[in-house]
């Protein structure tokens, strides 16, 4: 069975704050249907939800650097400065802001059914030019929430799935 390709575009309306995401199936491997698509309503990125993910990245840049630090013998109180929950954290925002939406449900639905038919689900998501600022955001840590019955999971660390981006 060949892979399944889900492929996302993220479209801004140029004032950088208000988005929209399509998501394209390639094909259904069990109906053969070819081409599903699924649109979302339009998702605003109010200011607390872009400065919480901006501060995180700028801690997620400094890593390297505290975890040297906290491995450090000369490091007498040895506290506790890695937060592995921040990787989630953002991968959390990060989900909400353009995949929490139709679009993440049919995703993640094809990431069940990729699992079942044992292919590999590549998701692309293609970010649009008027969403470039957007792109820069460490996608890497894409994570989507515990839901009712679904642990949450990161999409980078899954092994039935590949996620690329790409810039149009």
């Amino acid at each position: 069975m060949t892979d399944l390709e889900f492929r996302i575009t993220v479209r801004g309306d140029g004032s950088g704050t208000s988005f929209t995401t399509q998501g394209v199936l390639n094909r259904h491997p069990l109906t053969g249907a070819k081409e599903l698509e699924v649109e979302s309503g339009t998702v605003t990125v109010n200011p607390l939800q872009r400065t919480t993910i901006d501060l995180l990245e700028q801690w997620l840049k400094r890593w390297e650097w505290i975890a040297r630090f906290e491995n450090d013998e000369r490091n007498i109180a040895r506290r506790r400065l890695l937060v592995p929950e921040t990787f989630r954290v953002l991968g959390s925002l990060l989900w909400q802001l353009v995949l929490d939406n139709n679009v993440g449900t049919t995703l993640h639905a094809h990431r069940r059914l990729a699992e079942q038919v044992q292919t590999t689900l590549r998701v692309l998501v293609c970010f649009h030019e008027s969403a470039t600022d957007l792109a820069l955001l460490p996608w890497e840590f894409l994570y989507r929430p515990d839901a009712p019955g679904s642990p949450g999971y990161f999409l980078g660390t899954e092994t039935n799935l590949v996620l690329s981006r790409y810039m149009s």
